[in-house]
């Protein structure tokens, strides 16, 4: 038992405690992915993108 006033004991986790904790973080964010590649979908459509002729000509005379 502890006596009043005495702080609790720290109790530090098992190598085999962290790494089961570890691999399940990493399962969930691997899900997560995994989700986001299958359900989610892209927008696609035409981009244009004005190029100044400054730097189409300087980049001529490599």
């Amino acid at each position: 038992m502890l006596a009043c006033g005495e702080p609790l004991p720290v109790m530090m986790p098992t190598v085999s405690r962290f790494l089961v904790r570890l691999a399940i973080l990493v399962a969930i964010a691997y899900a997560v992915m995994l989700g986001l590649a299958y359900f989610v979908k892209p927008h696609q459509g035409e981009m244009t993108v004005d190029v100044p002729l400054d730097k189409v000509k300087s980049g001529s005379n490599l």
